[in-house]
């Protein structure tokens, strides 16, 4: 860990306590005159450390930029294994995390962009990725023993876990589209791609990579007419100030690795159930390409989906050839 980050980790540990530069030298045996420099660089960085005369240095206020160190310290006990990276631009922030796992097996990692160039979805559509304030990140996990039939459960373990997140730290409700969008006052504002990693030679799933875009403020103007039905931002056309995305983001990792230790344990199965979009109400969707109509009446314990058929059986919906039209959710208007 550079002086910098050692720096914020000591200061950021207590807003209220003034630290001298000779106690920060001596406690990491550098001089006054680095310590100086280092707290100039964060300063740059805009995080808010006050110079008391003959006292010391007091933090203030964090860098409300995307901020790697201040979210690994955020992170707490998940932080010291995970390499958080941020980019200012990427073709896909899956693809750069799958790159990374071939690179450096048995790693986590954790990729944030603000902008992608080739975002995608399930079944390889395009993820709309032009809005004003983007926010995109990749999490790598590395997994022993998880089956495919687990999958699905990251999946809404992620759902869920990016909620309770938003919903913490800004006070928004969020509604659950199954399986893998979020939804913001009747519209679209998440989208989910969980991809399993598997070694070549015995077929096992040697890690999952979640990707996760979200939309926080802006317009789709230049989207096609669907995309503009459908998507919505949390803070419409500009970001507050006072968001902090470092604290968002940990939130949810931190939940999300949380709910991954025991996945088995689907901790994450009520939350999501009682935030589920559609209960009690007619859906149309696709099996294999065919063409069917029932009743939402919610999730088991696996997290598939359980309509029922005018002929009062069930479908249990699960996997990758179903297709569940977002449009049928979204509320229509501003």
């Amino acid at each position: 860990m550079t002086l910098k980050n050692k720096l914020l980790k000591k200061l950021s540990e207590g807003n209220s306590t003034v630290h001298s530069g000779q106690e920060l030298a001596a406690g990491f045996a550098v001089t006054r005159s680095a310590v100086w420099k280092a707290i100039e660089e964060l300063r740059d960085q805009g995080y808010v450390i006050q110079s008391i005369p003959r006292k010391g240095y007091q933090y203030i206020q964090s860098s409300k930029g995307i901020d790697p160190e201040q979210i690994k310290i955020l992170l707490e006990e998940n932080g010291p294994d995970l390499k958080v990276t941020y980019y200012d631009e990427v073709t896909s922030t899956n693809d750069v995390a799958k790159v990374h796992a071939a690179n450096h097996p048995n790693e986590g990692k954790y990729v944030i962009s603000r902008k992608q160039t080739k975002g995608r979805g399930r079944y390889g559509k395009s993820f709309h990725s032009t809005i004003k304030e983007g926010l995109y990140s990749s999490l790598l996990v590395p997994v022993n023993q998880t089956r495919p039939e687990h999958i699905p459960l990251f999946t809404i373990a992620t759902a869920t876990a990016m909620s309770e997140a938003i919903e913490e730290v800004t006070g928004k409700a969020i509604d659950i589209k199954w399986v893998n969008d979020l939804f913001y006052e009747g519209k679209k504002v998440s989208g989910i791609l969980c991809e399993a990693i598997s070694d070549i030679e015995s077929g096992q799933i040697t890690s999952v990579v979640i990707g996760l875009g979200l939309n926080l403020a802006g317009d789709f103007d230049e989207a096609d007419e669907l995309t503009q039905g459908v998507a919505g931002t949390l803070y419409g056309s500009e970001l507050p100030r006072e968001l902090n995305l470092n604290v968002l983001l940990a939130t949810y990792v931190n939940r999300l690795l949380t709910y991954i230790k025991e996945i088995d344990k689907k901790e994450y199965i009520p939350y999501y159930s009682n935030h589920l979009l559609g209960i009690n109400k007619p859906v149309t969707y696709t099996v294999k390409a065919e063409e069917r109509h029932g009743i939402i009446r919610g999730i088991n314990d696996e997290g598939h989906l359980l309509v029922e058929l005018p002929s009062g059986e069930f479908d249990e919906l699960f996997g990758q050839e179903i297709h569940l039209s977002s449009s049928q959710f979204a509320k229509r208007g501003n």
